[in-house]
């Protein structure tokens, strides 16, 4: 696995695409998730941002975190399906900066572990 400084410096020489960035870091999940298990959900085709220092950043939210693309579940039943009208502002802060939201990661219920589990 590379860092994402080398990442960064392999999109600015032209080496990697942003596209090409975001399908490698899929395809990476892809063959990890089942044994991970860190999202609980993820953008089937996503697509990389053109400009920006994070373009061909892939980048997973946790799921206490809003998102207007993804369901903000807070690891919560009460909460299923629910969608945030809008980004908060760490998430709109990512993407004017050119990253790539591809999914939201697990959380705790309410993101709170009770004491003893």
């Amino acid at each position: 696995m590379i860092s994402l400084a080398e990442l960064q410096d392999r999109i600015d020489r032209g080496e990697l695409s942003p596209e090409a960035a975001i399908a490698q870091s899929m395809q990476a999940i892809a063959a990890k998730e089942q044994a991970v298990g860190a999202f609980v959900c993820r953008a089937d085709n996503p697509r990389a941002a053109s400009q920006g220092r994070l373009r061909g950043i892939a980048v997973g939210i946790k799921d206490i975190i809003d998102t207007a693309d993804f369901p903000t579940e807070m690891g919560s039943p009460i909460y299923k399906g629910w969608r945030p009208r809008a980004d908060a502002a760490v998430v709109a802060m990512l993407k004017q900066a050119g990253a790539t939201i591809i999914g939201k990661t697990t959380t705790p219920e309410f993101g709170w572990k009770a004491l003893g589990d």
